[in-house]
């Protein structure tokens, strides 16, 4: 859709349907620029587990400002700085095991991904570029 910007918007339908968020992001070659759009934010927004295929060592990234990732219950070395076909070969390999998963043994899950995505929801709440944001559209409101 050319005419809008969807950037913004959240299909929160999409997000309480699902168990997992495969963001792939803007790039995913290395650079000396890591970049984080909105599609990984979105998924800490709506508070959903995520793998994300960005550049190399986007999780470090990510971890380096205190959000926390899910190394835990699945293979992230999709994200290591190796060749763009193994880390796509390791990207399958992560998907695989986790749809290889019963709703049930996903839902055993569930009490130790919650701190998880809590903290991270917290942190992106936090963060000044978010509280910046809520604080002029606040302003806005209230003229």
């Amino acid at each position: 859709d050319q005419d809008n910007n969807w950037a913004t918007e959240l299909n929160e339908d999409l997000h309480n349907n699902t168990f997992i968020n495969v963001v792939i992001e803007t790039h995913q070659f290395p650079s000396s620029e890591l970049f984080l759009s909105e599609k990984t934010f979105r998924s800490i927004y709506a508070a959903q587990p995520f793998i994300i295929f960005g550049n190399p060592e986007t999780l470090k990234y990510l971890k380096k400002y205190g959000y926390k990732t899910f190394s835990k219950f699945w293979d992230e070395s999709y994200d290591e700085d190796v060749s763009i076909q193994e880390r796509i070969d390791r990207l399958i390999s992560t998907l695989e095991y986790i749809t290889s998963k019963s709703l049930d043994e996903l839902n055993e899950w569930l009490p130790e991904l919650q701190p998880i995505l809590e903290h991270n929801f917290n942190i992106l709440m936090s963060s000044k570029t978010v509280y910046k944001r809520n604080k002029e559209l606040t302003e806005w409101i209230e003229r």
